[in-house]
Parts: C-alpha cells; sequence; structure tokens
C-alpha cells in the first residue's frame, strides 16, 4: 500500500501542535465584542476580495486561582474604498491551569496553543455573523497556527 503524503500520524501532529497540554484547559470561550454592519452598497457579481486579520490581543494570567485568559481577535476588512459591510469580533478565551506552571511558562503555552483551540469558536461566529448580515460566507481556513501575531488572511469570495 503506497504511503499517502498526508498521512494521519501528519493530521495528528499538527493537532498536537495547536493542543493544550491536559494540564492546561479551556473553561469557557465567548465573545466579547461584535461589531456587524451591512452598508446600503450595491455589489457587482463576482469575486469580492476581503482580508481578514486575526490577532491574538492579550493574555492575563492569574497564578493565585489557577486561571488565565486570552483574547483572539478577528477583523474583515476591505481593500477598496467601497465596503458591503464591516465585521469584527473578539473571542475570550478562559482556561483552568495545574498549579506546576510558572507564569512564563503559561504564557508561552497560552500564546502557542490558545489560538488553535478558540479558533473554531471564530469559524463558527464569522459564518453565522456572515448570515444573519445576508452577504457571503466567508470561512476562515483551518490552519497550523504559528505563534507570530497579527495574521492576515486575504480571501477571495464570490457575490451571486
Amino acid at each position: 500500500m503506497p504511503e499517502d503524503s498526508e498521512s494521519p500520524a501528519d493530521e495528528k501532529q499538527i493537532r498536537a501542535q495547536n493542543a493544550l497540554p491536559a494540564s492546561i484547559q479551556l473553561e469557557a470561550a465567548f465573545p466579547i465584542e461584535i461589531v456587524a454592519r451591512r452598508y446600503p452598497v450595491v455589489v457587482q457579481q463576482g469575486e469580492v476580495a476581503v482580508s481578514t486579520s486575526l490577532s491574538l490581543d492579550e493574555i492575563q494570567i492569574d497564578t493565585e486561582n489557577h486561571r488565565a485568559q486570552a483574547v483572539f481577535g478577528v477583523q474583515i476588512t476591505f481593500p477598496e474604498d467601497v465596503k458591503p459591510f464591516d465585521i469584527s469580533f473578539k473571542i475570550i478565551g478562559i482556561f483552568v491551569c495545574d498549579p506546576q506552571h510558572s507564569q512564563e511558562e503559561l504564557y508561552s503555552i497560552l500564546q502557542l496553543s490558545s489560538v488553535g483551540v478558540l479558533l473554531p469558536f471564530a469559524r463558527q461566529l464569522l459564518m453565522d455573523l456572515c448570515s444573519r448580515l445576508q452577504v457571503p460566507i466567508i470561512v476562515l481556513p483551518m490552519i497550523r497556527v504559528e505563534p507570530v501575531w497579527p495574521v492576515e488572511i486575504e480571501n477571495t469570495h464570490t457575490i451571486e
């Protein structure tokens, strides 16, 4: 049987890079800021380029109560002057941590892994906001997240 370049082992490795250790677990994730506006602009049918900015805005750690939080931001922008809508939001992830980790270790782990944990929540919220605004659905790709922020993603969507 020929070996596929995208083997299940590779998939597990990508998941492991975005996963949190067992000693740090997501307790809750919810939006804390949402801006969703639609403007009275007629958009011609065809492709519309949008830019999606992802950012890990802040990480706070409470070592006394063994809690931490990370704020993940998403903003949709248009390269042209005319924009049919605005969408931006922030999602906060609240994490429970074992006392074995130092504050520096927690910060490093959350900087590397919290986005991979919060990204599915951001994907769902973005698709829901697009649906509610009745604009083409923008889907954030599932990406292997590197700890360099902010990230710009260029997307092209078709208006029908």
